[in-house]
């Protein structure tokens, strides 16, 4: 059986060297990586270059991935003081989402891509959500990587078929979160303070978006639930892939 293969987005970042050259590079974490390998599929990283129509075309799935603003004149916002945006990465990861949709490739997005998501399909964000009964500023890296907080999941949804539980705790890594949710999508997690922390798609396309970090929670208890969110995403690109497969094989007989 071929294993499905399954793009990841990853924004350019720019290395200064000790000789004063400015190199571009692209720049995933690995635990996406190993996440979609760990869930039976081929990861592909995808910098922001190139026709999103195309790249999608070859894939069987999709992850977008966290990190980094969207810049909030995507949709009405005001720009933060002092934030940097990518407008190449928003135009590339914008456009892989509505080309996602409308090839209704199976697709998950995390934090910044579940937030991509929604903008895409006309919804807003909550620029900088504060100080609330669960949700703090950003601290750094390594403490906010350590925090938690409890979600409590639709019970009806697709996404808590996946975990089998309709409460878990969840990565506090986010200062944004969605605020007007885009017609197509409907909420299926929120936390205490009322921040949306799950969606997704109701209108035939396979998409959950989570505004947590599942490929960061990797303590034995958590990972095993986090597992089967890709493991999922496995399932519904395997059977994207197989109908590919067979449109291919009655276009060309």
């Amino acid at each position: 059986m071929t294993r499905p293969l399954i793009g990841i987005s990853a924004p350019l970042r720019r290395l200064d060297t000790e000789h004063g050259a400015d190199l571009p590079y692209a720049a995933l974490g690995t635990d996406y990586i190993e996440a979609v390998e760990a869930a039976g599929c081929i990861p592909v990283v995808l910098p922001p270059l190139g026709d999103p129509r195309q790249l999608a075309a070859r894939l069987d799935g999709l992850v977008l991935s966290g990190g980094g603003d969207v810049d909030p004149s995507r949709y009405g916002g005001r720009p933060e003081p002092g934030v940097e945006y990518s407008a190449q990465r928003d135009a590339f990861e914008l456009g892989l989402a509505l080309t996602a949709r409308e090839r209704r490739l199976p697709t998950l997005g995390i934090c910044r891509g579940h937030q991509v998501v929604n903008v895409a399909l006309g919804g807003t964000l909550t620029v900088d959500l504060g100080t609330t009964a669960v949700h703090a500023p950003l601290l750094d890296a390594e403490r906010q990587f350590r925090l938690r907080h409890d979600v409590e999941l639709d019970p009806l949804s697709r996404l808590a078929g996946v975990y089998g539980v309709t409460r878990r705790a969840v990565g506090t890594l986010h200062h944004q979160a969605l605020d007007r949710v885009a017609d197509g999508l409907r909420v299926v997690a929120r936390a205490a303070d009322g921040v949306v922390e799950a969606v997704e798609a109701v209108d035939g396309w396979d998409y959950l978006g989570v505004q947590w970090h599942p490929e960061k929670l990797s303590a034995p208890d958590e990972w095993a639930f986090e597992l089967a969110l890709f493991e999922r995403l496995t399932e519904a690109a395997g059977g994207a892939a197989g109908e590919a497969r067979t449109a291919d094989v009655v276009l060309t007989a």
